[in-house]
């Protein structure tokens, strides 16, 4: 009796629900009213909380059909409304009195591992993780084993039992102390899974986002709180005695606290979107007042996600890189935004943000860790969003937030593609600057290392040969040749030196001017002209 996995269900078989749990739920009030041992108020505390959860259920299933997390909850709504009888400990002059001993027996286990399994799998209604999974798993073993095991071993001593003393329908070993170590066995069992449940919470709380441990946080207390709980009704049952004040505390204490658990998170979940939404409203005026650098920020602060990144598409964007087909299936939804298509998921693995610039520019790689989500908005893409995971399960709230801010992102990405390109043309000068001067490096190293050292050596020849030349006419050539040579050498260290002053890497572009203007006009360098002539 469900709908198709991801549809919202139809009035039909809501009808049809609310019919067989109005039934269960008359079934409830007879068995507690005309042969129920435990009292009218555990009775009303028993069927309030399979009202709650089976209410809970239809309600998150109809406004959240993708999650399985409603129809998680609305199952456990009819365990506990099946389970109830059995629960009133009815006398046995109940008809039907067997079966709903064995069916309520059998089945009550089966409420903590569904229990386990909500709490493990919020918000999607699936468990991840090969621990949880493990342990979600263990719990249905247990509860698959456990129940009828104890009906077969169940046997009571009549002179010492003060409540629940019925005797099994199916018992097939009448082994008092084999039923009680079982019995043990059971309750320890269940205590070691409860642990393990509050270990993996609080992981899974300490290795979330900020927007998931608002939620995971109440989840974890008010399981934190159960399990204390219930430990104190097991320490009262034995120190006070059934019924007694601190026994009847802890036993409404520990139930009610799980009830809160494992629903009063989504419903909060689902107020903190609604709030958000309210938000989208004001998204739009303030988006025309604020500049384009500035929308990525108001975004986050609509969404309640201040890691929330912009990225924009540049030239050769693979777009079918975050195309449906090459999602997890498990983290998508799709939906339409004013001019093209969103598609929100986690991002592949491999190369798939080549070509994006961030709000000012720059190039932006999206984190593939799996600690980001990726909606692309648009087709083809006008913006990439980088967001919190957790808003994967809202993509209703995306897609009001994408479509609002649309003229905004657009103005935003021709900011962001003129900043990437006036970041393209500087970094290009750059290059262009430092390769011309790498080139007036080499060719002074060239003139200072090649034809320089030439002349030298030419002038120390015409020195040695000044002394084996006799003739006065001899000398006055060489004198002439010495000093022609002389004035080549200094030409070429200026020439040298003109394409790479020493005294421009040495001291700076300003000193470098002051001294070129010193050797090409014979005037003062120090002063400016007056105003009037500038």
């Amino acid at each position: 009796m469900v709908s198709a996995r991801g549809t919202a269900p139809s009035a039909r078989l809501l009808a049809l629900h609310t019919g067989l749990l109005g039934s269960l739920l008359a079934m409830d009030f007879w068995v507690a009213v005309g042969y129920g041992t435990t009292g009218l108020s555990d009775a009303a505390s028993e069927i309030g909380v399979g009202v709650w959860f089976a209410g809970a259920g239809l309600v998150i299933w109809r406004i959240r059909p993708r999650s399985g997390h409603g129809a998680w909850t609305l199952g456990l709504g009819y365990l506990v409304l099946v389970g109830n009888p059995h629960d009133f400990a009815p006398s046995a002059e109940l008809p039907g009195y067997a079966f709903f001993t064995v069916v309520g027996a059998g089945l009550t286990m089966f409420q903590y591992a569904v229990s386990a399994h909500i709490l493990l799998g919020y918000p999607t209604g699936r468990v991840h993780g090969r621990a949880a999974r493990g342990l979600v798993a263990g719990a249905f073993a247990l509860a698959t084993v456990g129940g009828p095991l104890l009906l077969v071993t169940r046997t009571v001593d009549h002179t010492t039992c003060v409540f629940w003393c019925y005797d099994s329908p199916i018992q097939l070993v009448a082994d008092r102390g084999l039923y009680l170590a079982l019995r043990r066995c059971s309750l320890v069992a269940w205590v070691v899974l409860a642990a393990a449940v509050l270990v993996l919470l609080a992981l899974r709380v300490a290795r979330s986002t900020a927007r998931e441990r608002r939620i995971l946080g109440f989840a974890l207390g008010a399981f934190a709180g159960t399990v204390a709980m219930f430990a104190g009704f097991e320490v009262a049952t034995v120190v006070a005695g059934t019924g007694s004040v601190p026994e009847t505390i802890f036993y409404y204490g520990h139930t009610w606290a799980a009830a809160a658990a494992l629903v009063v998170p989504f419903f909060a979940g689902l107020l903190s979107e609604r709030l958000a939404f309210a938000a989208v409203g004001d998204l739009v005026r303030r988006l025309e007042r604020v500049p384009a650098h500035q929308v990525e920020a108001e975004l986050g602060r609509t969404l309640r996600d201040r890691t929330l990144r912009l990225a924009f598409p540049v030239e050769a964007f693979p777009a079918a890189a975050f195309s449906a087909d090459r999602l997890p299936a498990d983290a998508l939804t799709t939906d339409a935004l004013t001019t093209g298509a969103m598609t929100t998921g986690a991002l592949p693995t491999d190369e798939g943000d080549e070509g994006l610039v961030d709000v000012a520019g720059e190039r932006y790689t999206v984190p593939t860790d799996g600690s980001r989500a990726v909606t692309v908005m648009g087709s083809p893409p006008i913006a990439v969003m980088i967001h919190d995971p957790a808003l994967v399960a809202h993509r209703d709230l995306l897609h009001a937030a994408g479509a609002a801010a649309r003229l905004a992102l657009e103005n935003a990405r021709l900011h962001a593609r003129i900043q990437h390109q006036l970041a393209e043309v500087k970094a290009s000068r750059q290059r262009i600057a430092a390769a011309a001067d790498t080139e007036r490096r080499r060719l002074e190293r060239d003139l200072h290392d090649g034809a320089q050292q030439r002349l030298l050596g030419i002038g120390f020849t015409l020195a040695v040969l000044r002394g084996q030349v006799g003739s006065p006419a001899g000398h006055r050539l060489l004198d002439e040749l010495d000093n022609e040579l002389r004035l080549a050498v200094r030409e070429l260290r200026d020439l040298g030196q003109g394409i790479r002053p020493a005294v421009l890497t040495d001291a700076g572009l300003a000193v470098a001017l002051a001294a070129l203007a010193r050797r090409c006009v014979p005037l003062p360098t120090s002063r400016f002209p007056n105003a009037s002539i500038r």
